[in-house]
């Protein structure tokens, strides 16, 4: 009698730790894909001066001008440039977006004398990583028009997070802003090098395809036994 109790006291238990377990595995595998559509962002471009291989998506350069000077914080503390200068610079430049269910991110490209121009990147505080992406397209667009600098400017602080992705300063100036207040303007450069990053793209990455190679028609060297190891560490 006892026994059969216990073992249905031991049912009951068993059968409640997997409903809570169940739950909890299934909550955390929905947050976390969640997590993942939420990162899924395209991007689009505007621009014929200068090579993209981007479509230029769901918005028009009227409406992305208007999305930028509709959110105020679109251009957040991190950046040294205001919304008014960032639509103004869209006129006659090319222009990188981000978009998802909105406008998550903008850049500005041009190119002079010294390389190619980045006249502003802007992203909402509430995107993250945005920023480092649109630089790493910059990368790109430079490699694909065969230019070998991206130069920029920019001002107080904003400087760290450029020397952080590879830029270096090249001249500094002591300049007054509208508020009267003194700060230092930064010239900065990021030389393109030989080893590319991965593209962004919104397409699926293409698989590619082994090449059948024919074996090397290797000639046996003699082997002696007293050889010498300096020439391996070389």
């Amino acid at each position: 009698m006892w026994a059969s109790r216990l073992l249905r006291k031991t049912n009951k238990d068993s059968s409640r730790l997997s409903s809570r377990l169940g739950s909890r595995l299934g909550s955390r595998f929905s947050a976390r894909l969640g997590s993942g559509l939420n990162s899924n962002y395209k991007y689009y471009g505007y621009g014929d001066r200068l090579k993209i291989s981007f479509e230029e998506g769901p918005l028009s350069i009227p409406q992305i001008k208007d999305n930028i000077n509709k959110d105020r914080t679109f251009c957040g503390d991190e950046t040294s440039i205001t919304r008014r200068d960032l639509s103004g610079y869209i006129n006659n430049n090319t222009v990188i977006y981000c978009y998802k269910n909105g406008l998550a991110g903008v850049m500005v490209l041009g190119k002079n004398s010294k390389g190619l121009y980045i006249y502003g990147i802007c992203v909402p505080p509430k995107y993250k990583g945005i920023g480092t992406k649109l630089m790493n397209i910059a990368k790109d667009i430079a490699r694909d028009n065969n230019i070998p600098k991206i130069v920029l400017e920019c001002y107080g602080d904003v400087h760290l997070f450029y020397e952080k992705k590879g830029y270096t300063i090249v001249k500094t100036k002591e300049i007054v802003n509208s508020n009267n207040d003194e700060i230092i303007k930064y010239v900065m450069e990021y030389t393109i090098g030989s080893s590319p990053s991965p593209r962004v793209s919104n397409s699926s990455p293409r698989t590619r395809t082994p090449r059948n190679r024919t074996p090397r028609n290797r000639t046996k060297k003699n082997k002696n036994k007293n050889h010498s190891v300096e020439n391996i560490n070389k």
